[in-house]
């Protein structure tokens, strides 16, 4: 794979839909020659995520290879549902990312707003809806710190790292 993939955003803003609409060579050659992604792909990768990965660079996230987004797409469909199918009535979603803490990387985070619960695979973008990003946001732990004098003071802190790339984009 080439290391010159580019990972800062770009000026032209692509769509997933919009991509798909112009085509597989079309969509080859804007990976190829703006997103320098040919090393990352080859010829029996799907349209699908030859879009995905220039989304990912596009958003200035480092470029994976085309078996990496195959498998990240799958789960995300697994986890999200049909992440670029929002219907008129659904709610807006984000790109979320819920990093490894290296204690538990294996387990997914399990995260459940008025009765409807959410499974999200650590290190793996999944689009999340508002309202599980601020269970998230107020998911905290208390842990206690010792002054020094044997008193013990207690501290809320976040109980997830996350991170939220931005809005899912729908035509």
């Amino acid at each position: 794979m080439s290391d010159a993939a580019t990972t800062a955003p770009v000026e032209k803003k692509y769509k997933y839909q919009e991509l798909l609409k112009t085509g597989l060579e079309s969509v080859r050659k804007v990976a190829a020659e703006e997103f320098s992604l040919s090393g990352y792909f080859n010829s029996d990768t799907p349209i699908q995520t030859i879009a995905s990965m220039i989304l990912r660079v596009q958003s200035g996230e480092p470029p994976v290879s085309a078996e990496q987004e195959a498998e990240i797409q799958k789960k995300m469909n697994a986890l999200g549902g049909s992440e670029f199918k929002l219907g008129p009535t659904e709610e807006e979603r984000f790109w979320v990312t819920v990093h490894q803490d290296g204690t538990s990387a294996s387990q997914n985070v399990v995260v459940t707003v008025n009765g409807v619960a959410c499974r999200i695979k650590r290190g793996v973008r999944v689009p999340l809806q508002k309202q599980y990003i601020h269970a998230l946001e107020n998911a905290v732990e208390t842990r206690y710190e010792d002054d020094g004098k044997g008193n013990y003071d207690p501290r809320d802190v976040p109980r997830f790292a996350f991170t939220v790339h931005g809005p899912v984009e729908v035509n």
